[in-house]
């Protein structure tokens, strides 16, 4: 699939430095489906970190598999920004949640919650109806 990596420098004004502002563009939670099927569906289909024991993130870490990734995250309260000026976003439990193909076995299915989002952008995500995150 073609794919590129960008990153951006933004002067001091236009910055993201805030959990406010980055809570304006960047999201790693299911959305409502009620209240927005069609992002509810993008997410579901190309925002959900499939990790098992096959995926190429996993990896032999004392004691055993993990995903490099850090899937599952942890459940956030609100967006967090660490000493180094990195987010952790928000990630609410018991939210809403998506039923997706089990990647060990195509026949059953999941359910998973916030824990599995990759960070999206909302308006990105529907505009090209894709993955990219943050």
């Amino acid at each position: 699939m073609p794919h590129a990596h960008i990153l951006l420098f933004l002067d001091k004004e236009s910055q993201f430095d805030t959990p406010q502002k980055i809570d304006e563009i960047i999201s790693a939670e299911i959305p409502d489906p009620a209240d927005d099927p069609e992002l509810y569906d993008i997410v579901t289909k190309f925002m959900i970190h499939r990790a098992n024991t096959m995926s190429s993130c996993m990896k032999d870490y004392s004691p055993g598999l993990r995903c490099s990734k850090h899937f599952p995250r942890a459940f956030m309260d609100c967006t967090v920004i660490d000493d180094n000026s990195y987010p952790s976003y928000c990630r609410r439990p018991e939210r809403f949640t998506a039923t997706i193909r089990n990647p060990m076995d195509k026949k059953e299915s999941l359910t998973v919650g916030n824990e599995w989002v990759v960070p999206y952008s909302p308006y990105l995500s529907k505009r090209y109806k894709a993955h990219i995150n943050f």
